[in-house]
């Protein structure tokens, strides 16, 4: 095998170790009608902010879906109730809110944690973590760095040769 096919090879291994730090951790579950009652005007939350609230942290640190505990069936939605109409289902960032900003008060505003017409549905969103620091960790951004100069270096050579 010629060095570029190892330095290849290696690389492939570098970054498929490195996809793997980033898988997202489930955190927990919330139903729908679990929040505030709908007519105390609570807050329009995405599912992500919902999960904040829920979990601790930034709305920007979880990943959502309505599929179930299994990473491998996130979907980035979620089940939102709309006031007046029902529950729903929305990407994970989704808002709607027409009245008081940042108030479920108007017919249409979205929360996907509020005690409104979902009773019953059985409307669950999933949280799942995602460590953002992980995502590339720097001893193997500079293990890729440090390949691909091998393999620029190689390649040169065989030019040279």
């Amino acid at each position: 095998m010629t060095l570029t096919k190892k330095l290849l090879a290696a690389a492939i291994l570098v970054g498929s170790a490195a996809s793997a730090f980033a898988t997202p951790t489930y955190v927990g579950s919330w139903d729908l009608f679990s929040g505030a009652e709908f007519d105390t005007k609570p807050p329009t939350y995405t599912a992500q902010e919902a999960a904040a609230v829920l979990f601790g942290g930034l709305a920007s640190d979880y990943v959502i879906s309505t599929l179930g505990m299994d990473a491998a069936l996130i979907n980035r939605m979620g089940w939102y109730d709309q006031y007046g109409i029902g529950p729903s289902q929305f990407a994970q960032d989704y808002r709607q809110d027409s009245g008081v900003l940042g108030q479920y008060d108007v017919r249409g505003d979205t929360s996907a944690m509020v005690m409104d017409i979902a009773l019953g549905w059985g409307a669950v969103n999933y949280a799942f973590r995602v460590e953002h620091s992980a995502d590339v960790p720097e001893p193997l951004s500079l293990g890729l760095m440090g390949l691909g100069l091998a393999g620029l270096a190689a390649a040169r050579r065989r030019k040279a040769g």
